[in-house]
């Protein structure tokens, strides 16, 4: 219901990535195009979800729902962030 309610694409794209993903708004606001692999179906997030706090990348699979709304959105995008902030790019 809240999907079918988001106002726009980049929304639904997002929260479709946190329900697939497991992910924290830090990883979703972070990722790049780069961090995006369709061949190999996954996505690279970055965390700090380790004991001491350090950065360290995590390779996760790609549901397929998600991979065909990330290739939709990735055809709109004009930057390297995923989800760029919509008033500052």
């Amino acid at each position: 219901l809240v999907y079918e309610q988001a106002g726009s694409e980049q929304d639904r794209a997002m929260l479709l990535s946190y329900l697939h993903l497991g992910a924290r708004r830090s990883e979703v606001f972070t990722l790049r195009w780069s961090d995006v692999d369709f061949p190999g179906q996954q996505i690279r997030l970055h965390t700090r979800k380790r004991r001491d706090g350090s950065i360290e990348c995590d390779w996760l699979p790609i549901t397929d729902s998600l991979m065909v709304l990330l290739e939709q959105w990735k055809k709109s995008a004009s930057r390297e962030w995923v989800f760029p902030d919509p008033d500052t790019g």
